[in-house]
């Protein structure tokens, strides 16, 4: 039923001539149910799919559409679709092309969408409210975030060398400042994802320091990417921090030290992505 009901938008709208549909759709579903039941022919339709457990057909295209109003109206103002119909942010098209006047005029599937929007009573944003250009953390705070990542570049494997040396040499260098400053906190995370084939779990870990205050702590990360992993070693670095001090008072800079350069990259990116989940 699911290849039969595809496109079923384009369709199945208010206005439309959708009984033939609904009996060819109705057959297929009974013959279903007679396969699944192994029950024969004479069977009623309504004792066919009560008993093999299949939602009647009309309700099932009614829940379709009903999810697809719900969805259509929780989609963002900037969404192709509101472009495509009157939008709320368009006050003379809707003035003039009101949904309850152009049901009158014509019929579709997007007059048909506008026209049912009280079905959503609930607001809700399909995108965080500071993922907005002008909101993002790098846009209010752009000089209190820094991203100092060093690629190992040369021609030679003596230069990358070398330049994996004076790299370190930094890193070892700032990390004893961070370490050891009253305003800083350092922070060092790492994770441990296996092969698929082993079965076992990614382990992620983080390590605190603070003047004389040395803090570590582990968890796993179930079935995990490596990025993913990584990505929860530093959101649980930064959560526990609270649980750590009794208060961050006089903390001007955290400083985080990661191999993941994706990590890092992301751990301030409020738009939809898999490791959403592990910075909240």
């Amino acid at each position: 039923m699911l290849i039969a009901l595809y496109g079923i938008r384009l369709w199945y709208y208010d206005g439309t001539h959708i009984k033939g549909t609904i009996k060819e759709l109705t057959k297929i579903q009974r013959q279903a149910g007679i396969w699944i039941l192994g029950a024969f022919k004479s069977t009623p339709t309504g004792a066919v799919e009560s008993l093999a457990g299949l939602i009647p057909i009309h309700l099932q295209i009614q829940k379709l559409v009903y999810r697809n109003h719900v969805h259509m109206h929780m989609l963002a103002d900037s969404h192709i679709t509101h472009l495509m119909a009157a939008t709320r942010n368009e006050a003379e098209f809707i003035s003039v092309y009101h949904p309850s006047q152009l049901r009158n005029k014509c019929r579709s599937p997007l007059v048909d969408m506008w026209a049912n929007e009280n079905l959503v009573d609930v607001f809700v944003l399909p995108y965080n409210k500071y993922n907005a250009s002008g909101y993002r953390l790098t846009d209010t705070c752009p000089d209190r975030i820094v991203q100092d990542i060093v690629l190992i570049q040369g021609k030679t494997a003596k230069d990358r060398a070398k330049a994996r040396e004076a790299c370190l040499m930094t890193l070892n260098q700032s990390f004893a400042r961070s370490s050891t400053s009253n305003s800083c906190i350092a922070i060092i995370t790492d994770a441990s994802v296996p092969l698929l084939s082993t079965g076992y779990q990614a382990i992620v870990a983080w390590h605190t320091w603070h003047i004389d205050h040395y803090f570590e702590n582990f968890r796993s990360s179930g079935l995990a990417t490596s990025n993913d992993a990584e990505m929860n070693a530093i959101g649980g670095a930064l959560s526990a921090l609270l649980d750590v001090f009794n208060s961050i008072n006089g903390i001007e800079e955290i400083h985080i030290y990661s191999d993941s350069t994706y990590a890092l990259h992301h751990m301030l990116d409020l738009s939809i992505h898999s490791t959403q989940l592990y910075m909240r």
